[in-house]
Order: C-alpha cells, then structure tokens, then sequence
C-alpha cells in the first residue's frame, strides 16, 4: 500500500515531463498569418519627395542717378547788330536832332551816319528818307563779347571757344577781363555788382561804365546789356 502511494507523484511527473517534451521539442508551429489590417497604404509607402522652390533672390536697391551740375564757361562771341528803321519827320533837321531825340544823346549822330553810309546828312527828306537807327549805338558792325554762362547753355557755333572759368583769387571774384552782363528781371545794379566785384562800391564801376545808356543806377531795363569792366 505504501509503494503504490509513492508510486503515484512519480507517475505525474513522468507524465508532465513527457507532454513537455512533445510540446517543445517535437511539435513544429506553422507560420502566422498574415493581416493588410495595420499596413499603412501604399500611398504613404511611395509618396514622392517634392523638391522645394528656393526663394527668388532679393532684387538690389537701384543707385540714384548721378547728377553733374553745369560747369561754369566763358564764352567769346559776336554780338550782332540790331536796327530800326525810321522814317525823317517833319523838325529833323539834323542827325543830332535825330539821335538826341531817339537814343537820347546827340553824341550818337556819328553812329547812326556810319549806319547809313549811302545817306548824305544833309539832305535828310522828311517823309521819304529812311534811316538805320542801331539799337546799340556802340556796335553798328558786330562786336567781340565774353560772356559767362554754363557748359550746357552755350550755342552750338560757339562751344569751340568756351572755356573754364577762372578761380576767383583771394581779393574775390572780380573779372579779369571785360564781360557783357543781360540785366534779368528783378536785377538791380546793386545785385549784378556782387556778382563781379567784392567792393561794396562795384555798382558805381558798372554805371560809369555804362553811363551812355543809364541817366542813373535806378534805369535798368530787362534785356539791356550792360558792360562788365574788369575788377578790382
């Protein structure tokens, strides 16, 4: 009775040592199965790679234009002369009368015989005589002028004959030789003197100079030409 009680455990055992050795060592699983369920698409699978734009480069900021300022020139030219014609009046009796009464002075009466050369001055025939009276008693044949302007300003028949302008020196911007000046509105002698001369003074040398066509420093016409003498 005792044998058979302790027969039993061993018996178990034998048993449980048999089923684990056929279930590890003899019996050969199959493959698993295979499932689409977690597979993620083929969309993703093969999604192709998109190549990114790089940015346009930044455009350079523009440079202003460059901007040369007119140079200051000299130019030396021909001044024309200019005429009106005039009819002899009844009291013309003389080319002084003439040119006291037209130019203001009877000191031109040489200029306006020398414009008209093929007049006698004596037989001056009112109603029928014609004269040349010049605008400029000084320049009945075309003077020689210098004239200050800017590069982009002088005429095309005169751009061989420009030149710089001198530096003024220490004493100040006087001219080293003598100029033509057109008087512009708003000018007075006063203003145009500062322009050519340092002495406070310099309008009394531009109406002395000018003396055949002021009566005073306060007559000046837009237009008139006024004669520049060099400085001091």
């Amino acid at each position: 009775m005792a044998a058979s009680s302790a027969a039993k455990p061993v018996a178990v055992f034998a048993l449980l040592l048999g089923v684990w050795v056929v279930t590890y060592w003899l019996y050969e699983p199959g493959p698993p199965p295979i499932t689409f369920a977690d597979a993620p698409p083929a969309a993703q699978l093969a999604q192709p790679r998109t190549a990114v734009p790089a940015p346009p480069p930044e455009p350079e900021p523009a440079l202003p234009p460059v901007v040369v300022p007119p140079k200051p020139v000299e130019v030396t030219g021909v001044v024309p002369p200019k005429f009106t014609s005039y009819t002899v009046q009844r009291g013309d009796t003389s080319l002084e009368v003439i040119a006291r009464k037209l130019l203001g002075h009877a000191k031109y009466a040489e200029a306006i015989s020398r414009s008209n050369p093929l007049v006698p001055p004596t037989k001056l025939i009112p109603g029928r005589t014609v004269l040349k009276i010049p605008v400029d008693p000084e320049n009945i044949q075309g003077r020689v002028v210098t004239v200050k302007t800017t590069d982009d300003q002088v005429p095309e028949g005169l751009r061989e004959s420009a030149r710089p302008v001198p530096a003024p020196g220490p004493g100040g911007g006087s001219p080293v030789q003598e100029t033509v000046h057109t008087v512009k509105s708003g000018e007075t002698l006063s203003s145009i003197a500062k322009q050519y001369y340092s002495a406070p003074n310099g309008y009394l040398k531009l109406y002395e100079a000018n003396k055949d066509k002021l009566r005073s420093p306060d007559e000046l016409k837009v237009g008139m030409q006024l004669r520049v003498p060099p400085g001091p």
